[in-house]
């Protein structure tokens, strides 16, 4: 059965596209200067970024979305539900880092989720309309999405450890089947909003609250490094395979892309022509 991200659109095409787009605009370099300011290894804050854009969308596979992208319709709320998702994946995928590193990316990666639509509209706003919006709709998850990604990590394979991201986030997915994801976002959004309040969670222990603290003071100074890379990536997926309206930035990045040594978009083209505009501040 296939899931879809928008009218004619698979998700895991979707999903894809938007990774392989971070990557060939951010990628590594941008990785390792993230993990730099907060003092991290490069390998979780690596993993936390890509697996943000490869679930940004998964929440689109709730079965009353699905029901409602074939005649067209919008998905509200959608980036909520997979906030959770990204967030219980990475909190089990993450597990091996240790508490404090495991919590802070987790948070990092599903606040990016959060903001990867509106940018203004706040992640206190988004819950708790989103809350009441999908307790009214039913928090019931097409179990397919799992196959979705893993069709998406096969294409995205040399960009992503897909294995250990899958696995995660299939166990997400059983769990949201077997506890209800409403209880899930009831979870999240408690421990969500400690963490944004500067409320170490319940699993990291008394003796890191220094180390705690310190992480949440450097985590709050790189988050826009999270979200921005996946607000540009997903506008700019959704305007190759759907075209509309290109503004500036997205315009200058495609071009960069397209030029690039190392081809980033490879056979993906625009809806569109895509020509370069006269830099208006060049002195003739």
């Amino acid at each position: 059965m296939v899931v879809y991200s928008y009218r004619g659109e698979r998700l895991a095409e979707h999903s894809y596209l938007v990774l392989r787009l971070y990557c060939g605009a951010f990628g590594t370099t941008h990785e390792k200067l993230v993990a730099k300011r907060l003092n991290m290894d490069p390998e979780p804050v690596a993993m936390s970024l890509r697996v943000a854009c490869l679930l940004h969308d998964a929440g689109k596979a709730l079965v009353k979305f699905q029901e409602g992208v074939k005649q067209g319709r919008g998905m509200p709320f959608h980036e909520v539900v997979s906030a959770v998702l990204v967030y219980d994946t990475l909190i089990f995928g993450l597990f091996d880092k240790g508490a404090v590193v495991r919590q802070a990316l987790s948070f990092a990666a599903s606040y990016a989720v959060l903001q990867h639509h509106q940018a203004m509209r706040g992640f206190r706003v988004i819950l708790q309309k989103g809350q009441e919006y999908l307790t009214r709709l039913g928090c019931d998850l097409d179990n397919y999405v799992v196959d979705e990604m893993r069709l998406a990590a096969r294409m995205a394979e040399n960009l992503l450890d897909g294995g250990s991201v899958l696995n995660a986030f299939e166990r997400s997915v059983q769990r949201a089947s077997q506890e209800g994801l409403c209880i899930m976002l009831q979870e999240f959004i408690s421990n969500f909003m400690d963490i944004a309040g500067g409320r170490a969670p319940a699993s990291v222990a008394v003796n890191k609250s220094s180390e705690w603290a310190t992480t949440m003071q450097r985590l709050e100074a790189v988050l826009p490094l999270f979200s921005a890379p996946l607000q540009l990536s997903d506008y700019l997926a959704a305007y190759l395979t759907r075209g509309g309206r290109l503004r500036a930035l997205h315009r200058e990045t495609l071009l960069m892309l397209r030029r690039a040594r190392s081809n980033s978009l490879g056979s993906v083209r625009a809806s569109t022509p895509i020509a370069p505009r006269p830099n208006p501040c060049r002195l003739a």
